[in-house]
């Protein structure tokens, strides 16, 4: 359904594959949200709690 396909490189491995896409997906996601001006560095909806004691 996308207009512009995600190439990977091949001839790889099968066993280094999901790594290569998984790097792909996470930077596709970085420039998406850089894109439409989210911050990546403190996500809607997402906190991080610590109690110290």
């Amino acid at each position: 359904m996308s207009r512009t396909p995600l190439r990977t490189p091949t001839g790889l491995p099968e066993w280094i594959s999901p790594i290569i896409n998984i790097v792909t997906g996470q930077l596709l996601a970085l420039h998406l949200a850089h894109t439409r001006d989210f911050d990546v560095d403190q996500p809607r909806g997402l906190r991080k709690v610590t109690e110290t004691r």
